[in-house]
Order: C-alpha cells, then sequence, then structure tokens
C-alpha cells in the first residue's frame, strides 16, 4: 500500500504498543468514531485505506508469525509480521476486524475459555494444560466470524466508515485499559509517519477534538504537518535529549515543535546473506531484506534541530531500546518475541555497521554546511547496548567525514601573471 490514509479514534462513556501495532498491522489511519450505544464502554476504531484484509491475511493475524506481505516491496509495506497485531490485547478482550468486501472476523476472550473449557471435558491432557494456564488461553489462535446483523450472541460486524476500507474495533477491557489507549493516542507523533512509509495521513479522533498529521516530500526534506502543533523550531543544532544536550543547544521539551516539521533523511536498504538468518524465524528468513533510515528535523535555516521523537530504536514501531544519538532511528533489527528488545546475533552486528554507515553518509550530503552540524556528533557514552555500539561505529566514521565548514575561509587563488608582448 503505497500514500494510505488512515486513523484512529476512540469514544465512549468512560472516563507502545496497542495503537502502534494496528498502524503497523494493518495500515490504519483516523476515522469518525460513532458514540457508542447504551450502556458501552470505551471502544477505539481503526480504519484504513488499502488492500482489504482476506483470508491469508485473517491466517497471519491469527498464527502471529505468518505475514501475508512477503511479495511486497520492503520500503513501501505496512506491516511485516501478524505479531504486531498482538499488542491489541493490551487493551481488549474482543477485537473485531471488518474490510469491504474481504474478511469479518472478530476473537472474544470469554468464548474462547468456553470452546477451551468444552473440549477439556474430552481431552484430559487439554483440561490440565487449560488449568497450568489458570484461565489465559491463546485468544487470537480462535477466530470466529462475524456476522452482517445481530445474532443470538449479539454480535454484528462493525459498519467501515465512508472513504475507508478496513475498520478495526477494539472494545476497550476497562477504565485503565481505556486510559492506556488515550495516553497513546496522545502520544501519537512524527515517527509514525516516517516508521510508516505506506501510511502518507493519520487523523486522531477524540472528544477532545481531531488532530490530523500528513506526510509529504518538499524536495530534499520529508514534511510532516501537524494539526496540534502551532509553533516554530527552536534554532540550534540537533542533541541528545535532555542530560545529553551538547552545550548551547536546546532541550526541545523547552519549546514546542513546529505545525510542520521538516526532516532530511538517509534511507540504506539491501538483501542479506542468509547465514546472517539462520538462526532467526522462518518468516524473516523468507524475506532476506534489511533497511536502515535515519530522520533529523530541520531548523528554518537549514541547520540540525532538536529531535521531539521518544528516544528509542523504532522497528518499525517504537521499542524500549534506549537511543541518545541526536536522531530518529527506524530500522530493521532484530527483535525477541516481545517486540520490545533487540534479539543479539550476528544480524544485529551487522544492522549497527549498516546504520553508522548511513548516519556518516547523512552527515556528508548535509547542506548547508553550519556550524550547528557538531550538535549531530554523538557523546561517547552510550545509553544502552545498542546506543554504544552505534556510538561507537558512528565516531570511528566521522574523522573521515566533511561535516563542518573550514576554520577560516579560504584563501583567493594568486591572479595569473600578465603576459608580456
Amino acid at each position: 500500500m503505497a500514500g494510505g490514509r488512515g486513523g484512529v479514534g476512540v469514544a465512549g462513556s468512560g472516563d507502545s504498543g496497542a495503537l502502534a501495532a494496528p498502524a503497523a498491522a494493518s495500515a490504519p489511519g483516523a476515522a469518525p468514531v460513532a458514540a457508542p450505544g447504551a450502556g458501552s464502554a470505551w471502544v477505539l476504531t481503526v480504519a484504513n485505506t488499502g488492500a482489504p484484509l482476506d483470508a491469508a491475511g485473517v491466517e497471519s493475524l491469527s498464527t502471529l508469525r505468518a505475514s501475508a506481505k512477503r511479495g511486497e516491496d520492503t520500503d513501501e509495506a505496512v506491516g511485516r509480521f501478524g505479531v504486531g497485531f498482538s499488542a491489541v490485547l493490551a487493551v481488549s478482550d474482543a477485537p473485531e476486524v471488518v474490510s469491504r468486501g474481504g474478511a469479518r472476523v472478530r476473537w472474544s476472550l470469554a468464548e474462547a475459555r468456553e470452546l477451551v473449557r468444552t473440549a477439556a471435558e474430552r481431552n484430559p491432557a487439554l483440561a490440565e494444560e487449560a488449568a497450568r494456564r489458570a484461565g489465559h488461553v491463546p485468544l487470537l489462535r480462535l477466530p470466529l466470524p462475524l456476522p452482517d446483523a445481530d445474532d443470538d450472541a449479539g454480535t454484528a460486524a462493525p459498519a467501515v466508515p465512508d472513504g475507508y476500507d478496513t475498520v478495526v474495533r477494539l472494545p476497550l477491557r476497562d477504565a485503565a485499559a481505556a486510559a492506556l489507549a488515550r495516553r497513546l493516542l496522545a502520544g501519537v507523533d512524527d515517527a509514525l509517519l516516517l516508521a510508516l512509509p505506506g501510511l502518507a495521513e493519520v487523523e486522531v479522533e477524540t472528544p477532545e477534538g481531531v488532530r490530523t498529521l500528513r506526510r509529504r516530500a518538499d524536495g530534499p526534506y520529508t514534511v510532516i504537518e501537524d494539526t496540534g502543533r502551532t509553533s516554530t523550531p527552536a534554532r540550534g543544532p540537533a542533541a541528545e535529549p535532555a542530560a545529553g544536550l551538547h552545550p548551547g543547544t536546546a532541550d526541545p521539551a523547552a519549546a514546542p515543535p513546529p505545525a510542520g516539521t521538516r526532516y532530511r533523511t538517509r534511507t540504506a536498504a539491501g538483501r542479506l546473506d542468509p547465514g546472517l538468518l539462520a538462526d532467526r524465524p522462518v518468516e524473516e528468513r523468507l524475506r532476506p531484506t534489511w533497511t536502515v533510515t535515519w530522520a533529523v528535523p530541520v531548523a528554518p535555516d537549514g541547520a540540525p534541530a532538536a529531535p521531539t521523537t521518544a528516544p528509542v530504536l523504532h522497528a518499525p514501531t517504537p521499542t524500549d531500546e534506549p537511543l541518545g544519538v541526536p536522531a530518529l532511528l527506524i530500522a530493521s533489527f532484530p527483535l525477541e518475541p516481545t517486540r520490545r528488545h533487540l534479539a543479539p546475533g550476528p544480524l544485529t552486528d551487522f544492522l549497527v555497521e549498516r546504520a553508522a554507515d548511513a548516519y556518516a553518509e547523512l552527515l556528508a550530503d548535509w547542506d548547508p554546511v553550519t556550524p550547528g552540524s557538531v550538535g549531530l556528533v554523538p557523546g561517547p557514552l552510550g545509553r544502552g547496548e545498542l546506543d554504544g555500539a552505534l556510538r561507537a561505529g558512528i565516531l570511528r566514521r566521522l574523522p573521515d567525514v566533511a561535516f563542518l565548514p573550514p576554520a577560516a575561509p579560504a584563501e583567493p587563488a594568486p591572479a595569473a601573471p600578465a603576459a608580456v608582448v
């Protein structure tokens, strides 16, 4: 899906995962959210444009690793692994997905438990396993049909909003889930559109109002426009957030980000040697490609500006791996099963080197060359193992990169001697 549009909304009568994962899994954007019915609680609705969910997509969501997007280009595919969809269980016990002209499917924790209980009555081994799990069942492994109209259980397919192709409806579990969903919605930032190139617009609708983020190209820049922002960026070089700031650099928290932020980006990609994937799951071995993107905000005068996105690795959605390098990193690093932390190994080591190469290339191509570019030089102390390895790789390369103006202006060449006749 290229240039997709989508959005999210939350409505209800009550009071990094769960939002970003549906975005990565189904390229969602924002959709109008109908007010909940009588007696209902908060509902999070995510809608998108693009290819409808089909039987292969349902299988992908239900088997967690079997992605149905193997044939799509790396730079445009949104949602590489069905495992991302499992993040919706952080806020909902009954997710539903409906595509216009495609699949209609739901999952239900209560019904899954009842199905397991009934089957266990005839299977002692299953009964023992169910008891060991203390009520925890593999919810997404048990997809259920979603009828067009109300059935005896009172279930009906949610309507796909006008202008969209697929809708994900998440009845929120309780007040805590509603609070988490609203916090995640409030935290949506530029990284979402920079990380998912198949998504061009996201609209977030809450009881407080509607906020729209859009991505567009402007010459060498990628521009992220956010209707929730009104100020201009602080003049000054980019730098590490908080304590890691270089002298003279503005703290990102000191000034709100602009309505439209320009980014300079550098992307590198390629195919992987099969040996680097030997210890990775089958799904990853079927897609032997890698990609790395750095993004740095740009001030009005063209100098680097301080990043305002979360200072963590995005792969492509946010992880718990801290980064102090003064830029946003989006890369196909291998992750452990929770998709919050790196999986160590040869593939991670390879991508650290490719990320350091791309960062050096970003600095080498920066235009205009100003003293502010020094803010892009990371300090030597990392915030974690990945951050430390990236800093070391970048610092090894920078002595060979001319990214600062000369200390003194170049002297003019001497005039040629006059010809003697």
